[in-house]
């Protein structure tokens, strides 16, 4: 077994610990219990969605997932699919008996429109909601394919939530984006709004028919979960990557580079890692109702290093070391 393994098993027996502890001690501290009351007045968030493409959730009595399939005709069908526990079949989320579940006249259908995009599904425990977005492809080269005088322009839906119970009916289109906005993988809540990272691509021509592909306006944004409305938060960086939450604090690892890159920088592999290695990176925690960042812990740039969260705790690992480091 290496070194890194011998961590990652370190880890889950500190994880343990932590757990037993925490039980142990609950109940009988006055103070601690005093604290956690005043704390109930302030929205807490929760983790919705960490992944790209997240295809399913979970509630306590199943499962949802987006499901592809072939009709008659040979033609991909994309469906919302319920996974019951109890009885351990996978169903249509749809209330038609006698429905093919490939049309729009099903509400278990997914328009064709929007395949091979970035569709997530995510629920909060009231609600339940598909999320699509165009792939944010900051960073890329693209080259463009002419045949003739002509080229191919592909045709680009906006950015769209649709919320629905939690049996798909009524389902409604909660709120659409501005054409060449896009939403970010990492999602959370508090209950009353659904927030994540919004950006647009723009096109930085390098020559006829090559372009870099980059992000820009980098904003958190909170969005109604009745009414659709979206608001502004904070400013982002691309650099930055939500780790989890942790009451009202979402919890950032920040990667500091010690000046502004070019687009060169970024497209020249040596050049841009050798930026990396002058960076710093910071574990900060951002604060929904004081809309403050606090800095909680400062690294060297290490590709070495992994972050994990429980609780109110993350570790710093790498391949010497693991750091336990509070949140409070």
């Amino acid at each position: 077994m290496n070194k890194r393994k011998v961590l990652i098993v370190l880890v889950f027996t500190i994880l343990c610990s932590i757990n037993l502890w925490g039980c142990s001690k609950g109940q009988n501290n006055k103070l601690e219990n005093k604290s956690e009351a005043k704390d109930a007045k302030i929205k807490s968030l929760k983790m919705l969605s960490n992944d790209a493409m997240q295809n399913g959730c979970s509630i306590e009595s199943g499962y949802y997932t987006i499901s592809s399939s072939e009709d008659e005709e040979g033609n991909t069908v994309q469906n919302l699919m319920y996974v019951d526990y109890k009885t351990k079949k996978q169903i249509y989320l749809c209330d038609k008996s006698e429905c093919n579940h490939n049309t729009d006249r099903c509400i278990s259908y997914i328009e064709t429109k929007y395949f091979g995009r970035q569709n997530s599904l995510i629920c909060d425990g009231k609600y339940l909601y598909l999320i699509s977005s165009e792939y944010n492809n900051d960073g890329s080269i693209s080259t463009s394919i002419f045949y003739g005088e002509e080229g191919l322009t592909p045709i680009s839906e906006p950015t769209s939530v649709y919320r629905m119970n939690l049996d798909g009916s009524n389902r409604i289109l909660l709120s659409e984006f501005e054409s060449g906005e896009l939403l970010g993988e990492k999602i959370l809540t508090d209950g009353e709004y659904i927030y994540c990272i919004s950006m647009k691509n723009t096109q930085a021509k390098i020559d006829d028919n090559t372009s870099y592909t980059k992000g820009d306006e980098y904003k958190l944004i909170k969005i109604s979960n009745e009414s659709g409305e979206k608001q502004d938060v904070t400013e982002w960086d691309s650099s930055w990557n939500i780790l989890g939450c942790y009451k009202d604090k979402i919890i950032i690892n920040k990667l500091e580079f010690d000046h502004e890159l070019t687009v060169e920088e970024k497209m020249d592999q040596a050049k841009y890692t050798q930026a990396c290695k002058n960076a710093k990176e910071s574990i900060v925690s951002y604060d929904i109702n004081t809309q403050k960042f606090e800095k909680l812990f400062e690294n060297e740039m290490s590709d070495s290093h992994q972050y994990i969260m429980h609780k109110k705790m993350y570790f710093i690992i790498n391949i010497m070391e693991i750091k336990l480091c509070p949140l409070i």
